[in-house]
């Protein structure tokens, strides 16, 4: 609906303050929430204790959420600039973006609670109530004011409401009033430390091909890469299937490392099949899942299968690293790092990113390599695991 109502001007201006949004999030997020789910496992039956892990994952990231409002505001006034929003319509976009980044960066801590428990009823409603009347909201006011800044904050006000109902919702399992703790904050900032270099550089190379096309590319160029990308967030459905169900239940599981090594796999096994049958589909059907985006995004066939394969790939290697950071497995970034520089060094010198197709083949190889090292990882830490285990049995012995 944002798509076809917005003209293609403002559907860029709102493309930009989306990805830049989803930059502020990952980077005032930098590992903590995954911290919380890691020790919020341990402590879930205690209501006391699980209380002192949310406030302080909370005091944490309002600490880094500040910072990563200096950094990104900044910017996105400059690519709003360069692309042609006036300075009223940049600032108004701006200033519509820190409400929907701070309901936004709460609502996903308020959720583990709820997750660690299982409450999966109430935390669906909730959810389906929320997504029901920002629909509503959206309609009634783009089709009134067709802006990008007005699609913003319709996001945020709903999140807001969402957010009172989640505390609500999560009271009888967590002790909202606990202050921080010292020690559970030193926990999380290990895993802060571990994974901030990775953050940061997933904040330039995970929204590449938006930021690319912001300098090279057109208003066009931007608002068809934000429109396939809309597309590809079906993929949001198992995300949160696995955000909701599989991570938390998996972050619980009792030290059974013959359990742990059949689920992990399982649990691939299971998104690999998925996605196949979604990017299966969108081959065969990329004509009509066009027309949905409107007849300005017709003909963007080849650009849409390289996207839905991309975000494919990408989701089953976020989940895989959500498999191992949820167990406390914490893989050194700098191996993704390394190569996925060289990777967009090679596409820089060797092909033309101009080229929004191009840009794609890019997020492929990255989407691959990452798959590669997490898979990897988990694998090799399943098998450390169980070689650790079994030398403390003969040790024992």
């Amino acid at each position: 609906m944002i798509i076809r109502l917005l003209p293609t001007q403002e559907y860029a201006f709102y493309t930009l303050a989306n990805t830049m949004l989803g930059t502020m999030l990952v980077l005032s997020d930098s590992g903590i929430s995954n911290g919380v789910m890691a020790k919020g496992g341990e402590v879930w039956k205690t209501k006391s204790e699980l209380g002192k892990v949310i406030s302080t994952g909370l005091s944490l990231r309002n600490k880094f959420a500040a910072f990563s409002l200096l950094v990104s505001l900044p910017i996105l006034f400059f690519l709003l600039l360069r692309n042609g929003a006036g300075y009223l319509v940049a600032t108004f976009i701006a200033l519509a973006l820190v409400p929907a980044f701070y309901t936004t960066l709460s609502g996903s801590i308020f959720e583990i609670p709820a997750k660690l428990h299982q409450d999966i009823i109430k935390l669906q409603k909730l959810q389906l109530a929320n997504n029901v009347g920002r629909l509503i909201l959206l309609a009634l006011s783009i089709l009134l004011l067709p802006l990008a800044g007005v699609a913003i904050l319709a996001t945020s006000i709903m999140q807001a409401l969402s957010n009172i109902k989640l505390k609500n919702i999560t009271e009888p399992y967590t002790d909202y009033h606990q202050s921080t703790d010292k020690e559970i904050k030193n926990s999380l900032l290990v895993f802060v430390r571990k994974t901030l270099p990775m953050v940061i550089y997933y904040c330039i190379s995970g929204q590449l091909t938006i930021w690319l096309v912001s300098m090279i590319g057109s208003t066009t160029s931007i608002a068809q890469a934000g429109a396939l990308g809309r597309l590809a967030i079906m993929l949001n459905l198992v995300a949160g299937l696995c955000s909701i169900l599989v991570i938390p239940r998996f972050a619980r599981m009792p030290n059974d490392l013959a359990n742990i090594t059949s689920k992990y796999f399982q649990i691939l096994l299971g998104l690999l099949f998925i996605c196949i049958f979604i990017t299966f589909s969108a081959w065969l059907f990329s004509t009509p899942i066009l027309h949905l985006l409107g007849n300005k995004y017709l003909g963007l066939n080849d650009e849409l299968v390289l996207c839905i394969s991309s975000a494919c790939i990408g989701l089953i290697a976020t989940q895989a690293s959500n498999l191992t950071t949820s167990r406390g497995w914490l893989l050194n970034p700098f191996v993704s790092i390394i190569l996925n520089v060289s990777t967009t060094v090679i596409f820089l010198i060797t092909t033309d990113l101009s080229s929004l197709i191009n840009l794609y083949k890019m997020n492929l190889a990255f989407s691959l390599i990452q798959l590669s090292i997490n898979v990897s990882y988990g694998v090799y830490k399943l098998k450390f695991s169980k070689e650790a285990n079994n030398s403390m049995i003969h040790k024992d012995i």
